[in-house]
């Protein structure tokens, strides 16, 4: 399968110290990767639309204040990439916020969204993972921590779902940069019948491809009926600091108040996680597994 190379970085910005957080690790990411930087601020409607103190709905311009908005963050990004290397772009725009960043990443064509993460300020978490699911790209949610500038330790889940592997391809690009140490997580549940041939299948097909892209790794195998809170776990125990995972629905039918695996590990862990809509890799990828499977008729 062809590499993902990752080009553009889209890094939503509304200043406060989580989204510098995610800004930071972007730029270093993008230094390694010879990457353009994409700065993107959303414009809440509450910003252009206010009551007067006689109750009167008063509607602000918004093209004004979009504009004056795209100022402050040009001043902001002349003062932050301050490095003749760093090249990025700034755009402005309005309305709701997962779903204006997700039209940004599929118009500026963006190979990656770093963004920070957090439950009161920033990005929400049930607003994080809209993105995760719908962007057009990979989503690198960041939380709020101590300043990360490289991944020397990642952790990837394996599960006995369809598509499992598909966030390695772009993963490796960034294993190989940061020359980090893999350690493959083996999730499965042996009460449930019918996951051992998937899993051993997508194992086998992991070890072949780690031997060939000779990447430093390990292999821990969990047998859990807690896949995410098992993730959570080891990646404390292991101190992982980043988590790859995808973002495929889980099977089992959950209740309105129930997080999903990818949707735990988003909210709750305390390192960048990486993830990917498997569904998204096969449409970018579509053309080039076509031409893999002609050349095997």
């Amino acid at each position: 399968m062809k590499e993902t190379e990752i080009k553009k970085i889209l890094v939503p910005i509304n200043y406060d110290e989580i989204s510098k957080n995610a800004l930071d690790l972007a730029i270093t990411i993008s230094r390694r990767h010879n990457a353009i930087i994409q700065l993107i601020h959303v414009v809440d409607s509450y910003q252009y639309i206010s009551f007067s103190r006689h109750g009167l709905l008063i509607n602000f311009s918004k093209k004004a204040i979009i504009s004056s908005e795209t100022r402050r963050l040009r001043r902001f990004a002349n003062e932050v990439l301050d490095n003749p290397t760093d090249l990025y772009s700034v755009e402005c725009r309005a309305g709701d916020i997962s779903r204006a960043i997700v039209e940004a990443a599929h118009d500026l064509e963006s190979d990656l969204i770093i963004m920070g993460i957090n439950g009161t300020s920033g990005i929400s978490g049930s607003e994080a993972f809209e993105i995760v699911e719908t962007a057009s790209c990979p989503v690198l949610t960041v939380p709020k921590r101590q300043p990360l500038t490289e991944f020397k330790e990642v952790l990837f889940p394996v599960r006995p779902v369809t598509g499992a592997l598909e966030k390695y391809d772009f993963v490796k690009k960034i294993i190989h940069n940061d020359k980090a140490h893999l350690t493959v997580l083996g999730l499965i549940n042996e009460e449930k019948s019918g996951q051992t041939n998937l899993f051993t299948e997508s194992i086998t097909d992991l070890e072949i491809r780690l031997l060939q892209d000779k990447i430093n790794a390990d292999m821990v195998f969990v047998n859990t009926d807690s896949a995410a809170e098992t993730v959570l776990n080891k990646c404390q125990h292991l101190a992982i600091d980043l988590i790859v995972i995808t973002a495929k629905p889980d099977n089992e039918n959950l209740g309105f108040f129930m997080e999903s695996y990818a949707q735990q590990i988003v909210n709750k862990a305390k390192v960048p996680v990486l993830t990917i809509n498997p569904q998204v890799v096969s449409l970018h990828l579509t053309d080039t597994l076509h031409e893999y499977s002609q050349s095997y008729l």
